[in-house]
């Protein structure tokens, strides 16, 4: 048996019944025509009808745009994501590059968000000097992570050159980084370093080596227009400075 919509739509108000009409396929036909036959029965200004015409086809074209939107950036993210998910020789080195600073983004991103909470807590009072090496590194820190990844971002020949430094001294100076903490677990009276403590280690000496290796390829050194003879220089004299003052700092704990 039909339902009987004209007799249901009896009380319904025009907006309602302007509501089915304009939206005919969200309803059954038999709904929108008892809806159309009402409205006949009703005295409604022809603007009335036309204002909720513009009103709802607006509000389509704003339902279409949001759709639209969610679909580019969809698409935005499957070409983001294409080298990890679509794995090819074919991948376009910018893609990698996206991707790579996507990561490294994040990474700075983190360091940045921990150093200001520490330079705040030690203006606070909550810290150590004000004014001791540990503050004014945070500060350089601050300035410097973020001045790094626009050069890079920018495809700065300096951008390549000073990130793939920073990323080298973190590998060489990683053995440093470990005996300094060992030796601080040592002089507080605390056993060897735990598994966990290892496995972070080894953790960040892996991701920097990626890293490094990523930039050292030549099609993205072409980015840059980074040639041999700047990356040959750029590995050399980091490694030797870093191995410098890695020395310096040994020769002077263990005195």
């Amino acid at each position: 048996m039909d339902f009987d919509f004209y007799t249901l739509y009896k009380d319904f108000s025009t907006a309602e019944l302007l509501t089915i009409t304009q939206r005919p396929d969200e309803y059954q036909p038999e709904a929108v025509e008892a809806a159309n036959l009402r409205l006949s029965e009703r005295n409604i200004a022809h603007e009335d009808q036309v204002a909720v015409q513009v009103f709802y086809a607006e509000s389509d074209r704003a339902a279409n745009r949001k759709t639209e939107r969610i679909d580019q950036l969809k698409g935005q993210a499957a070409d983001l994501f294409q080298p990890v998910f679509q794995p090819s020789s074919e991948v376009a080195p910018q893609k990698w590059f996206r991707l790579f600073l996507l990561v490294l983004g994040l990474q700075y991103g983190w360091s940045l968000i921990q150093t200001l909470i520490a330079v705040y807590k030690t203006i606070a009072g909550q810290g150590s000097d004000r004014f001791d090496l540990f503050f004014l590194i945070d500060i350089g820190t601050i300035i410097y992570l973020p001045y790094f990844y626009y050069l890079l971002y920018k495809r700065k020949r300096w951008g390549w050159i000073l990130v793939f430094a920073g990323i080298l001294v973190g590998i060489l100076g990683l053995p440093m980084q470990v005996y300094a903490y060992s030796v601080f677990l040592r002089a507080f009276g605390q056993g060897p370093m735990d598994m966990g403590t290892i496995a972070g280690f080894v953790f960040q000496g892996a991701v920097k080596i990626v890293f490094a290796m990523f930039l050292w390829r030549q099609d993205v050194c072409d980015l840059f227009g980074i040639r041999q003879p700047i990356k040959t220089r750029t590995v050399v004299y980091t490694s030797v400075i870093t191995l410098l003052v890695s020395g310096g700092l040994l020769f002077l704990t263990r005195k």
